[in-house]
């Protein structure tokens, strides 16, 4: 009996239609699902829309667009490294969603039949998951049938005005209420009961298109209520909609985004800008800090080679870059090392002779990339 009632209320709806009712179209379920290349500029380096997604998709390395081109509402969760999401196209799309978005304080997590949503991705891992949230997809359907009624009536004249979009949103999200009441009351009523449900149905219909009347008259105000009264004895929720339910439900629901690959470091060798020579008197026995500057784009430098005017070699730093010995700071790629100390005054104590003093320093960064050697000198005069 169910789906002759639901069969009868269709014939209804498609009787009102014909009379100039401004009803909510279902999308068409022929519709390409799966990946849609025309939402975004398709990139598929960090993953891909499934060929089975039950709506239509498209990626790139910025974010996921989904659009609803089922005639119900999904809802939509997230997880991983996704972003607030932005209705980038139909954001009201009929007075259904409106009544349906109204309804539900999770709105935030429904797309509406025609919608388009961007969900922005970060460096991380994420991922978009969709599935029937069937109670959204009752309210909808609800709505609709509603409006497709109404708008047979002279209540359509006024709901095709812009001015009156706000009163038609009311006045349906109030029938939406009172024909769900209705159903809660009378589904596996008794008899008796039902006859009480129906008495109430009756009350709250005429009460609620009695707030919203437009002087329209008792003859077509009675004429609107027996409309909406036989409608919700008819109405069977998900009838029409079991094939749009069943493909989110059987479709794949997930597009996954990989986290971008760790930043490649630099290719260049680190690069040593200056050393300035050391000019001391030949008599004198102190020592005197040499400072290197350097560039080096990743800031890795560990170490380095100081090579003496006698060829002999000496190591700063440490090549694994986790106990460098030296002071020093590199921001930005510039920067600087001491890797030691000069001298006119040897080991022994034995001053040296007035003279130039070649000495070569290399340094090294992280993975082991040596800078090109540089010369500068200890000056002994």
């Amino acid at each position: 009996m169910a789906a002759v009632a639901s069969l009868c209320f269709i014939a209804l709806v498609t009787s009102v239609a014909a009379t100039g009712a401004t009803s909510t179209a279902p999308l068409s379920t022929s519709s390409v699902l799966g990946p849609a290349p025309s939402l975004c500029n398709m990139d598929t380096s960090r993953g891909s829309v499934p060929g089975a997604f039950a709506l239509e998709g498209c990626v790139n390395t910025s974010g996921i667009w989904i659009r609803n081109s089922r005639s119900v509402p999904v809802q939509v969760s997230t997880s991983g490294d996704i972003g607030s999401r932005q209705i980038v196209a139909a954001a009201n799309v009929t007075v259904a969603a409106d009544v349906t978005l109204g309804l539900r304080a999770d709105r935030n997590r429904l797309l509406m039949p025609g919608q388009v949503a961007y969900y922005p991705i970060g460096s991380k891992q994420g991922s978009v998951t969709i599935s029937n949230d069937a109670a959204a997809a009752n309210i909808y359907l609800v709505a609709d049938g509603l409006l497709a009624v109404l708008g047979g009536t002279k209540f359509g004249d006024k709901f095709r005005k812009s001015s009156a979009t706000s009163t038609a949103v009311q006045l349906v999200t109030e029938l939406t209420d009172v024909v769900a009441k209705y159903h809660g009351c009378a589904t596996g009523a008794s008899l008796l009961k039902r006859g009480a449900c129906d008495l109430v149905l009756g009350r709250d219909v005429a009460f609620a298109l009695g707030r919203f009347s437009f002087s329209l008259g008792a003859s077509a105000l009675s004429k609107t209520a027996s409309l909406v009264i036989a409608a919700a004895h008819q109405w069977k929720f998900t009838f029409h909609l079991s094939g749009d339910l069943n493909a989110v439900s059987n479709g794949h629901g997930t597009i996954t985004l990989a986290a971008l690959p760790s930043a490649l470091p630099s290719s260049a060798a680190p690069t040593i800008t200056s050393i300035a020579d050391l000019t001391i008197s030949h008599t004198d026995t102190g020592s005197y800090r040499v400072r290197v500057n350097y560039r080096d784009d990743d800031c890795d430098v560990v170490g380095g080679t100081w090579v003496d005017q006698s060829g002999a070699s000496h190591d700063f730093g440490s090549a694994s870059g986790s106990n460098a010995s030296y002071p020093g700071g590199c921001t930005s790629g510039i920067g600087y090392l001491t890797p030691g100390y000069g001298s006119c005054t040897g080991p022994d104590g034995q001053r040296g002779a007035s003279e130039r003093y070649a000495q070569t320093i290399t340094i090294e960064d992280k993975l082991g990339r040596v800078s090109p050697p540089y010369v500068f000198y200890i000056v002994c005069q």
